[in-house]
């Protein structure tokens, strides 16, 4: 007898008129999705998980999962992608822009899916135009270098008096758009900037000293998926010189940055996930149109707020999607 459930899942596993297993059968194999990640720690790794149950895919029935991850060495990134190419991935997942190019560099047969990428694809070279991309590559961009002068605005209504911001810059990002945008919306609020690169770790302390000594009232993190990864470290230097940091990312925030305003990335790797199935179900990536993240949140932390001596307005408390006590 065949359960309710049983025929949803056939429903949904067919709804495109193309079963899920009939993949494995026109390849005479399992896919193979490789998937190149910032760390193998990283919240959204349950949600790419889930999203792709969601869409039907049982690991090892039909569908083979290759994960690879850099752990915010970029460096290491090329020798991860020869090793997702040798496996001749039937599509794969690249998080960010840096690891999307060395992807794009080393075939321009193989799809690429690439989420995390906040910067204007096209600008970053991996498209042609987000309505038609061409090549072999598609997917999601959360257009975060479009929101630096969103959280400009944030800090100085939460900080009138700040007239001097620090940036903490990547070293290694290619994404100069942001900054652009901090620049344009500072100088509308007469307001200060400094910036400050850093290339990893051992960079990090001396960056925020540099800062510090240059007077800054806050810090801009610049999206990076490296500095996502040292969150935790980046928000305890922050503490310790009790600087208030805004940042495009909640998971940050939590980690114990003042802060965030950025794209739902929860939504943002599930339409990922969507993009994926369309390839291994025959759609070319020339054809899907770049998908740009609508839904925003905005969140604080309170705890962080009281430990750093900042009074969080009431106006803005009452605008934040989340408050952290």
């Amino acid at each position: 007898m065949i359960t309710r459930r049983e025929v949803v899942f056939a429903l949904g596993a067919g709804a495109l008129g193309f079963p899920l297993d009939s993949i494995a059968q026109q390849h005479g194999t399992i896919p193979v999705l490789g998937i190149l990640f910032s760390t193998s720690t990283h919240p959204h790794i349950k949600t790419i998980k889930q999203a792709l149950i969601d869409r039907g895919y049982i690991e090892g029935k039909n569908l083979h999962v290759e994960w690879r991850f850099w752990e915010g060495n970029v460096d290491r990134i090329p020798g991860l992608v020869g090793e997702l190419m040798k496996l001749k991935p039937h599509v794969i997942l690249a998080s960010t822009a840096l690891p999307t190019r060395e992807v794009m560099r080393v075939t321009k047969s193989t799809p690429i899916v690439f989420v995390g990428v906040g910067g204007d694809p096209v600008a970053l070279g991996l498209i042609q135009s987000l309505a038609r991309p061409g090549g072999n590559v598609s997917g999601v961009t959360h257009m975060a270098n479009q929101l630096g002068g969103k959280q400009v605005q944030i800090l100085h209504e939460l900080l009138p008096d700040a007239a001097h911001l620090g940036v903490l810059i990547s070293a290694t990002n290619p994404n100069a758009a942001y900054l652009n945008d901090i620049e344009a919306a500072a100088a509308r609020l007469r307001v200060k900037i400094s910036g400050a690169k850093a290339r990893g770790w051992s960079d990090y302390e001396q960056a925020f000293s540099a800062l510090s000594s240059a007077s800054v009232k806050a810090v801009l993190l610049q999206p990076d998926a490296e500095f996502f990864v040292q969150r935790q470290r980046i928000a305890a230097l922050a503490l310790d010189r009790r600087l208030p940091t805004i940042s495009w990312d909640s998971q940050i925030t939590e980690a114990g940055c003042l802060v965030s305003y950025g794209a739902n990335l929860g939504e943002h790797f599930r339409s990922g996930i969507v993009y994926v199935d369309k390839v291994l179900k025959g759609a070319k990536p020339s054809d899907l149109p770049v998908e740009q993240s609508s839904e925003f949140n905005f969140v604080i932390n309170m705890k962080t707020a009281k430990a750093i001596g900042v009074t969080v307005p009431q106006t803005i408390l009452l605008r934040a999607d989340r408050v952290i006590e």
